[in-house]
Order: C-alpha cells, then sequence, then structure tokens
C-alpha cells in the first residue's frame, strides 16, 4: 500500500474516532471475549495435488490469475489458501 494513502486511511480513521467519542479501549474487547488465534493452514503438499498437465490451466480465479499446476504454487493462490480458501474452489 503506498505510503501516503496509508497515512491518509489513519487520519480519517482518527478523525471519525473523535466524532464519535471511540477510542483504542472501545476496539478491544475484555479478556474473557478475546478470540482465537486463527488456524493457519498448510500449503497442500505435492503428494495431494494431482499431476499437472502441462500448458492446461487447472486453476484460476476472478481475477484472471491462472496457474497450470506446474512448478511452485503461484503467490496468488498461497494468499488465498492462507486465507482459508480450498485449492479446490480454484480447480477449474
Amino acid at each position: 500500500m503506498d505510503e501516503l494513502v496509508r497515512e491518509r486511511i489513519i487520519l480519517y480513521i482518527r478523525r471519525r474516532m473523535k466524532e464519535f467519542g471511540v477510542t483504542a479501549e472501545h476496539l478491544t474487547p475484555p479478556p474473557e471475549e478475546q478470540i482465537e488465534p486463527p488456524v493457519v493452514l498448510k500449503t497442500p503438499s505435492a503428494q495431494a495435488m494431482p499431476a499437472p498437465t502441462p500448458g492446461h490451466i487447472q486453476y484460476a480465479d476472478a481475477a484472471g490469475n491462472s496457474w497450470d499446476g506446474a512448478g511452485p504454487m503461484p503467490e496468488w493462490l498461497q494468499r488465498a489458501v492462507r486465507a482459508g480458501q480450498s485449492v479446490d474452489f480454484f480447480r477449474r
């Protein structure tokens, strides 16, 4: 994210918090309501994934990214898996 955009967003949030009387304490839940850290899913092993057909797109997302399954898993798919999405969701 561009540093200038980040700073502007922070200033906007601070102004809105002041406008509505929101403090950092309001944003932090009491200890009894603390949320457990998310479970980190491991990237599927090479054995769990089917053998790729070179040149044939096996995985794709709505943004136009695609992967034929050959070689290392691309960054866009790794990010989706780390966010909790299944690799099979992107299978064509």
